[in-house]
């Protein structure tokens, strides 16, 4: 009886210890889960900490990128508008200039042809005079000089200059027109150029500005066309030996 009560004791405190380990090895189990389950919880909320901040970086990387872009934009907008009212200034004196300059052609052909007119009402008053103090003779020997010579070659004068004044005034005709239809066009393509979405078409837009705008021509007005300038009308030279003819 005594062995088997001795028995029954070890057996049961081999069952205790038994119990204990394993109550030990769960506890320590459960610790090292816990740390385990602490260590990936601080993993991840580092992990979440960097892709946080690295979202804040990008995204302040971003709004700085297109605020640049911005204030380019703007800048090459204000640029645009600065050079378009500079090409519209320069537009507006050139055509001043121009314009100036046929009135002041005009001007001067319109001078010849009344100084011319002059000479003739001289040479007219010239000859009468001569023909009281010729005589008959004399008169009629004038009066074929002049129907015969001098008056259609004033006429072919007068015919000349206002065919000069007439082409004249059909270049300025022209001219105000090409301006007209110039700076129309000039400024719905400044407007595109302003409303324009990229720089390729600001490009093309300035290309296209660029083409009819006008070109200086050396040795004359801005943007005159060539062949504006007339020559004086040539004088009528009088016959060697002609005494009814008097030069001016």
């Amino acid at each position: 009886m005594a062995e088997m009560k001795e028995s029954s004791v070890l057996f049961s405190l081999n069952q205790l210890m038994t119990l204990e380990q394993q109550r030990l090895q769960e506890e320590e189990t459960k610790a090292r889960r816990r740390a385990e389950a602490e260590a990936s919880a601080r993993a991840d909320a580092e992990r979440r900490a960097k892709e946080a901040e690295l979202a804040r970086m990008h995204a302040e990387e971003e709004r700085r990128r297109l605020e640049e872009q911005r204030a380019r934009e703007e800048t090459a907008r204000l640029e645009a508008l600065r050079q378009a009212e500079i090409e519209r200034a320069r537009v507006e004196v050139e055509q001043r200039v121009r314009m100036e300059a046929l009135i002041k052609q005009q001007e001067h052909e319109r001078s010849l042809a009344h100084l011319a007119q002059d000479q003739h009402k001289k040479r007219l008053q010239r000859m009468v005079a001569v023909i009281s103090v010729g005589g008959v003779l004399v008169l009629g020997s004038t009066l074929g000089i002049y129907f015969g010579k001098i008056k259609p070659e004033a006429e072919r004068e007068r015919a000349a200059q206002a065919a000069v004044l007439a082409a004249q005034e059909e270049e300025q005709r022209k001219l105000q027109d090409e301006i007209a239809q110039r700076d129309k066009k000039m400024a719905l393509l400044q407007e595109q150029y302003q409303n324009a979405k990229n720089e390729k078409e600001r490009l093309e837009l300035q290309r296209q500005m660029d083409a009819i705008r006008p070109k200086p021509t050396p040795g004359g007005a801005v943007g005159s066309r060539p062949g504006a300038a007339k020559p004086d009308a040539p004088k009528v030279k009088c016959n060697k030996g002609d005494p009814m003819c008097v030069d001016f």
